[in-house]
């Protein structure tokens, strides 16, 4: 299977240039995940698109995939997100799920990837009780990635 984009490489949408991404997964159909990386947002929600939908930015490993990378990385420091950023992490995971140094961390749920209905709702009511519990913003975009793979699995 040959494929246009690789994890890691950045990106753009054909239909929206000021953001960019980063690819962090590869499917066999040639459909890709990514996460915007750019304009900054602490926590990057993944979004699945197809090859005609993106266009490269730069490859990973690139001179100007290092500047990027240095600057966001900068920028993320600036703003006091001394953590390592959500896309790395899926980068990581997913070229080697193995040995990642994510030590196979089983409280790293992928709302994204949830097996079936039943879980996907589940997940739905702990989202929303987390949510009214601590208020915080991430759980309600937690919320839109299941339902959006609820509707993928309906």
């Amino acid at each position: 299977m040959h494929v246009k984009f690789e994890l890691g490489d950045l990106v753009i949408k054909n239909k929206n240039e000021d953001n960019a991404y980063v690819v962090v997964f590869v499917d066999k159909n040639r459909k890709y995940q990514i996460m915007q990386v750019m304009p900054l947002i602490r926590v990057s929600m993944i979004e699945t698109v197809s090859e005609n939908e993106i266009k490269l930015s730069a490859k990973e490993g690139s001179l100007c995939y290092e500047l990027v990378m240095a600057l966001i990385m900068r920028e993320r420091e600036k703003r006091g997100w001394t953590e390592k950023p959500d896309f790395l992490f899926e980068i990581e995971f997913n070229k080697n799920p193995r040995t990642s140094n994510i030590n196979n961390d089983l409280s790293v749920v992928r709302y994204d990837r949830i097996g079936n209905i039943d879980e996907c709702l589940d997940a739905l009511n702990d989202l929303r009780l987390l949510h009214k519990r601590f208020g915080d913003e991430v759980y309600l975009q937690l919320y839109e990635v299941v339902e959006k793979r609820l509707k993928e699995l309906v």
